[in-house]
């Protein structure tokens, strides 16, 4: 799996290097997977090749939601707002029940929450059975469906007039209509992206020691004046030392 996990970042880093003309530094990554050991072993393939991580792994579920988020979000003070979340795609699909309070989004319902389902015959079928599951059984503290205030619909087949007829079945008639439909299967990916680098730029001087030693140094990406500023740094720690042991050397002889 790790060799499988290094193949394919490989690939990805090669493509954007190519595309930028130098090489990267950072990363991140937006996973629909559970298990702990699938995140690890993609973590540390990253990390292999020479790339860190600016913020911990997340689910690539929660970076298209909330690339759909609504808008305004509640305040402090006021009640949180229920988002379904469908992913669907002719291979995949995905199914999840998010929150949203003070801004953020946050996975409130871990349990109600599906991993990413791939090549199933019957995906309508399965969406039906799941949105069904997640209904019967819906957290204590929520009215569902009635309770969904947010309907996130994406993926690269978001649009399937199959999947509408299904929503429209299952969903209030006004959720379905005002559906957050999401335009591009990349934008999820963007705002990642736009996020990482909005960090990165305002705590540029900490991301170089968090980097792989030397790659900033080589990369075209990077201010320069952080790559000089930390060179002349360890010029003067290396003279300090040198010129340290010079003098104790002197002080020696002289005794």
């Amino acid at each position: 799996m790790f060799i499988g996990s290094l193949a394919h970042l490989l690939a990805l880093i090669t493509a954007v290097e190519t595309y930028l003309g130098t090489n990267i530094c950072f990363a991140e990554l937006d996973l629909d997977v559970f298990e702990d050991h699938q995140i690890s072993v993609t973590r540390d393939a990253l990390h292999a090749l020479g790339l860190r991580q600016v913020h911990t792994t997340r689910p690539a579920s929660r970076s298209m939601t909330m690339a759909q988020r609504p808008d305004p979000a509640p305040e402090y003070d006021e009640e949180p707002k229920i988002i379904l979340s469908i992913g669907h795609s002719p291979r995949w699909y995905t199914v999840d029940l998010f929150m949203v309070e003070d801004g953020a989004i946050e996975i409130s319902f871990p349990d109600f929450r599906s991993s990413t389902k791939m090549d199933e015959e019957h995906q309508l079928e399965e969406i039906e059975r799941s949105l069904k599951h997640i209904f019967a059984n819906s957290p204590s503290n929520v009215d569902l469906p009635n309770g969904i205030q947010e309907l996130v619909v994406y993926g690269d087949d978001s649009k399937n007039e199959s999947l509408g007829n299904l929503l429209a079945r299952m969903l209030n008639a006004d959720l379905v209509r005002d559906a957050r439909v999401s335009s591009s299967a990349f934008d999820g990916a963007n705002l990642t992206a736009r996020s990482v680098h909005e960090d990165m730029d305002r705590n540029h001087v900490e991301m170089r020691g968090l980097s792989a030693w030397g790659c900033q140094w080589r990369s075209a990406l990077y201010p320069a004046s952080d790559t000089i500023s930390g060179l002349r740094e360890a010029t003067n720690d290396i003279t300090n030392t040198l010129l340290g042991g010079n003098q104790n050397s002197n002080a020696r002889d002289e005794l």
